[in-house]
């Protein structure tokens, strides 16, 4: 074995054992974001979700543009460290105080160009989040370019705990979509003091310079750019939606949107977690390289795919039995849009690679291109078919950007397409026994209540799966689980 095996298993150990933490922070808040869903959703009408979805894609865009990539630069960054720490803290303060008036003066126009008049107070309130959001970003950047992800998990579930227990109580106590609005500035304000108190490094804001903060944005500004088109693309859907069917059909696609991105978002972020800063420390070794994003993409599709596909069969059932009846509208667009899941598994990882290959102006291109694509594609869905139009125009872009982004990765990376195609096969197999499974069961559970038929679903679902990972994916499975424990990985 040479040298650098030692080396590539401690990388591959540290990438696993970031993606357990992540698995009880990342993982643990969105369940109990979940759960907290599942009980405003009888709590709250679907217009005041409808609402608060709008402020939200409002202020995404917003939160990015504060960061401008600084948090990325940080991360990278091989210079005094103090000093690009005390920059960052001083910079990121003040450029989200100055968005949050932008926002302030903004939002009466926010709210005729809606029809929400609601929407003026609403984002006011919001927008404070920026503020908890720009004193957050250099102390979470040093714990992200540490590794430290212990305290990382201790601060996503505290704050996660934070924003569903003021969400749910003040739901129950009658205070509407105002709910919602608190629960986002207690998050906020959770992860501000648990990032500063775990923070590795506390720099005097007097070690600030101007031209290390230049160095930095030199980096970041790219970064920022793409960041900024991406959260607008993330929320350009919902916003199109708005626009053109109501707030009432937002809250709808707002719901079947969040479910059935849950499943890609929460592995990708799980297993992702330390890919990023892992493939930074290897961009100049391409057979490493390659082999870390390889090995990322097929534990997504070992755990992700799946479990997109499974939701977009169970839809019906899962709805009716955490939703209620209200929210029949949303099925149809959840069983569409989690299929969605399947092609995102394989270009989701593109922004890691070309930041990690200091080629971050490939993401503004690819960010500008798919925008172009989603909001008119999402407009004429929209508007030829309702919300099923739009969500099938969804699908229908992502599937031919999806592949064209793909292929432009492996040609980047000099991945032949059998190599590619070896790494996802057996997860594939999966994907195609487990939709069968699902598909002959229908039938015979329609009789079924709702919550009888999810049980039994999920659960023939789960079991065809597992058999045919022990059976064709074992050796997957055991490498991470080697991985994992630092143990060295043959061959």
């Amino acid at each position: 074995m040479t040298d650098a095996s030692p080396k590539q298993d401690d990388l591959d150990t540290k990438i696993l054992r970031s993606s357990a933490w992540a698995v009880l922070g990342y993982g643990g808040t969105q369940a109990l974001s979940f759960l907290t869903m599942l009980v405003l959703a009888r709590l709250l009408a679907p217009d005041d979700f409808g609402v608060v979805a709008l402020a939200l894609a409002i202020l995404a865009v917003a939160q990015v543009a504060q960061e401008s990539g600084l948090g990325a630069a940080l991360i990278v960054h091989r210079g005094d460290l103090r000093r690009a720490a005390a920059s960052v803290s001083v910079c990121s303060p003040l450029i989200a105080c100055g968005l949050y008036l932008v926002c302030f003066a903004a939002a009466p126009v926010f709210a005729e160009i809606f029809d929400e008049p609601q929407l003026t107070s609403v984002l006011r309130v919001m927008a404070l989040a920026l503020i908890l959001r720009g004193l957050t970003i250099m102390p979470l950047s040093l714990l992200q370019r540490e590794m430290q992800f212990r305290a990382i998990t201790v601060m996503e579930l505290c704050a996660g705990v934070a924003q569903a227990a003021t969400a749910i109580g003040l739901g129950l106590s009658g205070a509407g979509l105002w709910s919602l609005v608190f629960a986002q500035l207690a998050l906020g304000f959770a992860q501000l003091v648990l990032a500063w108190c775990f923070t590795p490094l506390r720099p005097s804001p007097f070690e600030a310079r101007l031209k290390t903060l230049r160095g930095l944005m030199r980096f970041g500004r790219h970064v920022g750019i793409a960041n900024l088109i991406n959260y607008g693309n993330a929320n350009s859907e919902g916003i199109v939606v708005g626009r053109v069917l109501g707030a009432t059909a937002l809250g709808y696609y707002t719901i079947a949107s969040r479910h059935a991105t849950m499943p890609v978002n929460v592995v990708g972020h799980i297993l992702g977690r330390g890919v990023f800063p892992a493939l930074s420390r290897v961009q100049d070794d391409p057979v490493r390289f390659r082999r870390i994003w390889l090995e990322n993409v097929q534990r997504l599709a070992l755990l992700s795919t799946p479990a997109a596909i499974g939701l977009a069969l169970v839809a019906e059932p899962f709805v009716i039995t955490f939703l209620g009846e209200k929210w029949r509208p949303a099925i149809v667009p959840l069983q569409i849009l989690a299929l969605n899941g399947v092609v995102r598994t394989f270009s989701a990882t593109a922004g890691e690679v070309f930041q990690a290959l200091h080629k971050p102006k490939l993401r503004v291109y690819v960010e500008c291109i798919y925008l172009a694509l989603i909001v008119p594609g999402v407009a004429i869905g929209a508007h030829s078919g309702g919300l099923e139009g739009a969500a099938t125009a969804v699908v229908l872009v992502n599937v031919a950007f999806g592949i064209a982004l793909l292929g432009g990765m492996m040609r980047l990376l000099h991945v032949p397409a059998r190599e590619f195609a070896d790494a996802i096969l057996r997860p594939a197999a999966g994907w195609a026994l487990l939709a069968a499974s699902l598909l002959l069961l229908r039938p015979l559970v329609d009789e079924l209540s709702s919550g009888l038929a999810l049980i039994a679903l999920v659960g023939v679902g789960a079991a065809v799966y597992a058999l045919v990972v022990a059976l064709f994916a074992r050796n997957i499975v055991v490498t991470m689980w080697l991985g994992l424990r630092g143990a060295r990985v043959s061959g």
